[in-house]
């Protein structure tokens, strides 16, 4: 099961990412200072993360599945 997109946040945070602007909506940029890295991120704190999104974010930070 996909988890909520402020336990997202929470892990990117926790990873060295940093907010760099909110999008239109509830998007929200985050951006790794150190590798360059930028993801974005949609959907408000409470929504959960489609489940597509949640595997492509795994494999691109090379999160394991909890």
């Amino acid at each position: 099961m996909p988890p909520r997109v402020r336990e997202v946040v929470a892990r990117l945070l926790d990873s060295g990412y940093v907010l760099k602007r909110r999008g239109k909506g509830d998007h929200s940029v985050y951006y790794n200072p150190e590798t360059g890295d930028q993801i974005t991120i949609d959907g408000g704190p409470n929504h959960e993360m489609p489940k597509a999104v949640w595997r492509k974010l795994q494999k691109r930070l090379g999160w394991r599945d909890e």
